[in-house]
This record gives C-alpha cells, sequence and structure tokens, in this order.
C-alpha cells in the first residue's frame, strides 16, 4: 500500500463550515479536536476527509464520463441513477441477497475509480479502498499536538472573519412587496496563503495514480465558490501518469463497463419498483346488515 501526502495552499479564504455549530448567521470554520502531548484536547481547524474524496470523487467520474461520451442525453431513463451511484456516492434501496466475490472482483478491475472510492449501488455496496485522512490546518497548535506540521503561526492569525451582504435593487423592487432583503452573514475563513496538509492510503498502484489524478484537477474546496472562496492550489507526491496511460488505452472497454452497470442499476429499480407496487384497492362490501357490522 503507498501512501500519497498532499499539502492544500489557499489561494483564497476558505470557508467550511461547521455543521454542529449552531452560530445563527455566523459560520464558523470547521474544527477537529487533536489530544496534545499534555492530555489536553486542541481544537484545530481542518477540511473534513469526506470533503476531499467528495470533489475528487466527482472530477474523477465527470472526467470519465465526458471521455465516455456518457450524457443524460446518451443514456436516457439510465443517467440518473449511474450519476448519482458513482459522482454522488450512491444509497442502499434494498439489502444484498448474494455476495459474489467473483462480481466484485470484476468490478474492481473494470472500473479502478469505483474501486478507490466505493459506492452504494443500491442493492450493493462496493467499499472503496482509500483511506483519506483529514487536512489539517498547518499552525502552531497542530505542531503541539504532534501534527506533522511546520507550525510556524498560532492558529488565531490564521483566521479571519469575512462579512458579506447581499445587494438589493431598491429602485426596481418594494423589498416589503418581494420579501427580499439584505441579507447580512459573516464566515470565519482560513486567509489566503494558509496550508492544510494530509495524506492518503491507496492500493494498488492505478488506484493510487487515480487518486493524483484527482488531486491535480481540485481547484475549489470548501463552500461559497461562487462568491470568492475556496480556490486552492493542491500539490503531493503521488503520480498521475499510470492512470493517465490507462485511460487513454481503456476508453471503449470502460464504456462498455458502465453500459452494463448502468443497465444493472436499472434492473435494480424495476424490482423495486415491482416489489413495492400497492395491490389494487379491495372494493367496498355491499351496505347490508352483515357489511356494517364491519364498520
Amino acid at each position: 500500500m503507498s501512501t500519497i501526502s498532499h499539502t492544500i495552499t489557499c489561494l483564497g479564504p476558505m470557508s467550511h463550515g461547521d455543521i454542529g455549530a449552531d452560530t445563527g448567521n455566523v459560520m464558523r470554520f470547521r474544527r477537529i479536536a487533536h489530544l496534545s502531548p499534555a492530555g489536553v484536547p486542541v481544537y484545530i481547524p481542518a477540511i473534513s476527509a469526506g470533503a476531499l474524496r467528495g470533489v475528487v470523487r466527482r472530477i474523477l467520474w465527470r472526467d470519465i464520463f465526458d471521455r465516455t461520451g456518457l450524457s443524460r442525453e446518451t443514456l436516457p431513463g439510465q443517467w440518473d441513477r449511474l450519476y448519482a451511484a458513482l459522482a454522488n456516492g450512491g444509497t442502499i434501496e434494498a439489502a444484498e441477497k448474494r455476495v459474489s466475490p467473483d462480481e466484485i472482483r470484476a468490478r474492481r478491475a473494470a472500473l479502478p475509480v469505483l474501486s478507490l472510492l466505493g459506492a452504494a449501488l443500491y442493492t450493493s455496496h462496493m467499499a472503496g479502498r482509500a483511506r483519506v485522512s483529514n487536512s489539517v490546518l498547518d499552525c502552531r497548535e497542530s505542531a503541539a499536538a504532534g501534527l506533522p506540521v511546520d507550525g510556524a503561526a498560532p492558529m488565531r492569525d490564521l483566521l479571519a472573519d469575512e462579512a458579506r451582504v447581499r445587494h438589493v435593487d431598491r429602485e426596481e423592487q418594494d423589498t416589503e412587496a418581494s420579501g427580499v432583503g439584505p441579507m447580512p452573514t459573516t464566515v470565519e475563513t482560513v486567509i489566503s496563503g494558509a496550508r492544510f496538509v494530509g495524506h492518503t492510503h491507496c492500493a494498488p498502484s492505478l488506484e493510487a495514480s487515480a487518486w493524483a489524478y484527482g488531486l491535480d484537477r481540485v481547484t475549489h474546496l470548501g463552500g461559497k465558490s461562487a462568491a470568492g472562496f475556496g480556490e486552492v492550489r493542491v500539490q503531493h507526491d503521488g503520480d498521475a501518469s499510470e492512470y493517465a496511460a490507462w485511460l487513454d488505452a481503456n476508453a471503449e472497454t470502460l464504456r462498455a463497463s458502465l453500459l452494463a452497470l448502468a443497465e444493472a442499476l436499472a434492473k435494480g429499480k424495476a424490482k423495486g419498483k415491482a416489489k413495492g407496487k400497492k395491490a389494487a384497492p379491495t372494493p367496498p362490501p355491499a351496505q347490508g346488515a352483515d357489511s356494517l357490522a364491519l364498520f
């Protein structure tokens, strides 16, 4: 198993909301607790592993769909389930009745990105083999917690509040009539120039190369990218060349594998609908002495 280390450098302020924090219209940057050598928890800003995985997942699958010419237009009736399963991680609709090791191995070989990141395929689950760490802010507190960072600046110097307010065209619309007025928000951000560090364990080498290929194409992380947040540069010690060569050599085979998977996922939907089909309503009994006793 290979380990790919990465550094994420902010090219603009980054917002990465803490979902569990109830702070009104102020969005706090996500923090993850680390135990310091002194035994004290330290809450350090971090990009969650799930956030990075999700961005790389969409980048890799959208690239594959473009290369293989698959889209809503070319896969009518099958596209939504295929895209949702692969690019968004999928869901489980019914319990898996039978596990086929041969089918799992065949899918891993044919679809290395599916093997790398996994998916819930409606009636089965493919476990992803990538083991992604959280990416922690390179700050003094991280170094004090024993994390592999330089840790020169204190955390407080790398955080800033960004205030935004939505502009309202008062000459064009009456806010009392429309109900749409200014909407001030405050976002806690990690400042431009700050860095996050993390790593990913991958196996085999083709999947590790696919992860590197995805990292090469990450341009934004976190939220509010349309408002000027989250532009990044990702540097890593992986090698994307093996996966890039595999893509060029296997476009037709990859397309065929995806078409077969799309058909299988569509069949699963049809079976699920048949199972969940409601029975025709029973006609009401004739109104008589016996039927009245039923109510």
